[in-house]
């Protein structure tokens, strides 16, 4: 009757408990997969904020008949786990703007080298870079300019099409980068698709 009893009671135990382990078994599978070195590629749209001077003498020649504006964005970046939702992150990320016209091609391009943590809740993601800025002004005619590095900085919300899954992923992004170009503030908003290995 005493093992009877014993066999019983680790019975109920198992199958009260069972659900539990098992969860957490998957709760730290879950978590395990977001541990692996994240790497990212994305190409985007781009909209930079110049001083109003600069901003004026674009769209003046984007308006003259044969003259398109494109203006693009892109980063690449690296994350290293130091929890399961948490991230370091270092990355390049920039915008050009280029100017296209019978007589040849004028191109503004903003980088932003930096560092940062981005964080995951669920899907959803939110970064935050800040490290070294600059601007460079090159032409199809041999006319170029680089700015001195200077302080500059960057907010992120994404949405990770496939957060708990190790492998190749895809995700949308929503960033807002301002560059220190030569004491002035540049801001850039930008919307990027990119392509996930982690």
């Amino acid at each position: 009757m005493h093992k009877l009893t014993l066999s019983l009671l680790f019975s109920i135990a198992f199958f009260v408990l069972a659900p539990d382990f098992v969860a957490a078994q998957n709760d730290d599978e879950a978590k395990k997969e977001r541990r692996g070195l994240l790497a990212q590629i994305g190409l985007g749209i781009a909209y930079p904020q110049y001083p109003s001077w600069v901003e004026s003498e674009l769209t003046y020649l984007d308006s003259i008949p044969g003259v398109d504006r494109t203006k693009l964005s892109l980063d690449l970046e690296l994350g290293f786990p130091i929890e399961w939702n948490l991230y370091i992150m270092a990355g390049i990320i920039g915008s050009a703007d280029r100017i296209t016209g019978p007589g040849g091609w004028m191109q503004i391009n903003l980088y932003l080298y930096a560092l940062g943590l981005r964080g995951y809740l669920g899907g959803l993601y939110a970064e935050a870079l800040a490290g070294s800025s600059s601007a460079v002004i090159d032409t199809s005619w041999g006319s170029y300019a680089s700015s001195t590095s200077s302080f500059g900085y960057g907010g992120t919300l994404g949405y990770d099409f496939f957060p708990k899954h190790r492998g190749v992923s895809l995700s949308l992004e929503a960033r807002y980068n301002v560059f220190n170009i030569e004491g002035t503030a540049v801001g850039d908003f930008m919307f990027l698709l990119n392509l996930l290995y982690k």
